[in-house]
This record gives C-alpha cells, sequence and structure tokens, in this order.
C-alpha cells in the first residue's frame, strides 16, 4: 500500500512484524493498525488529506410512507373501544363509554350496570344522567364536600379500572 504525503511524494507502507511501517526523510514511523499511523502522519502534517467519497443514493420506499399529518380514522366501534381502554384522559374515557352506549356494545351495558354508591346515584340524578358521564366541572359544582368529592372520584376511576381488568 501507499500513502500520499503532504509534499507530493508517495510512500510504501509495509507490514512486518505485526507493525505497519513507513520511513520518510530518513525517519521511520510505525503502528499497529493503518489508522493510527495515518492518524500520526497526519498529525505530524507529513500525510496529505486524502480524497473523500461520498456516494448517496436515493431509494424510493416500496411502499409509500403515512403522512403524520393526517389523522388515522378508525371504525367508529374500533375508536370508541380505544378511547375507553386506552383513552389517558377522563373526557376520553367518557367519550369512548358514551359512544359503545350508543351502539349497545355488552361492554358499555357490563360498566354502567355496575352498582354506584349512593352518593354517585344521587348526583346522577341530580344530573339527570348516569355518574359515569358526570364531567370534573360538574362535579366541582355540584359536591361542595372535598372528601365527598375525591371519593366519588375515585369511584369513577375504580369503574372505568374495571375496561382495563378484563
Amino acid at each position: 500500500m501507499e500513502l500520499n504525503l503532504a509534499n507530493g511524494r508517495r510512500v510504501r507502507v509495509k507490514h512486518t512484524s505485526g507493525m505497519f511501517r513507513v520511513k520518510i526523510d530518513g525517519q521511520d514511523y510505525c503502528a499497529q493498525s493503518l489508522d493510527i499511523l495515518k492518524t500520526g502522519l497526519r498529525a505530524s502534517n507529513l500525510l496529505a488529506a486524502e480524497p473523500v467519497e461520498l456516494s448517496v443514493q436515493f431509494v424510493p420506499p416500496k411502499h409509500p410512507l403515512p403522512k403524520y399529518d393526517e389523522p388515522v380514522v378508525l371504525p367508529p366501534l374500533e375508536q370508541a373501544v380505544r378511547d375507553l381502554v386506552h383513552g389517558q384522559h377522563l373526557k376520553e374515557k367518557q367519550r369512548g363509554l358514551r359512544n359503545l352506549s350508543g351502539m349497545q356494545h355488552p361492554l358499555a351495558t357490563h360498566i354502567l350496570s355496575k352498582p354506584l354508591s349512593k352518593e354517585a346515584e344521587q348526583l346522577g340524578a341530580k344530573l339527570k344522567k348516569h355518574f359515569l358521564f358526570t364531567t370534573p366541572e360538574e362535579m366541582t359544582e355540584n359536591v361542595n364536600n372535598l372528601v365527598l368529592r375525591g371519593k366519588l372520584m375515585q369511584e369513577m376511576i375504580r369503574l372505568f379500572q374495571i375496561v382495563n381488568d378484563q
């Protein structure tokens, strides 16, 4: 192998006794690998900069890539189940339950048939809707007792947790 020196000359690299060796202007240089030898010669400004070849090849994908700005539209039943089971917020879970109950899905019937505490039933009757469809804002407006409000929220969380346990 030959290397191009900074002064335009070329020198031959020899590999002997497990070392890469080169002699430049009467001075011997050696290293355990060719890359280390090149790095040392570059640091001593003895080695010319090697041309870098870049080859960029664009290969179009076999299938068109999805556009992330377009929302994924699921069928109504799948979207409702996804909202109910995987929803991160109460509004998502309530929307999923509302949509499933509108479809008269057995899962919604199962959740809505679970027994409620007396306070939850009273709040639902006062708001004229099932307790599980009560928003946190409605609960704040209609339940002044903070301890009771906390218990009602925990009951709501427990009822929605039934879905994840099944």
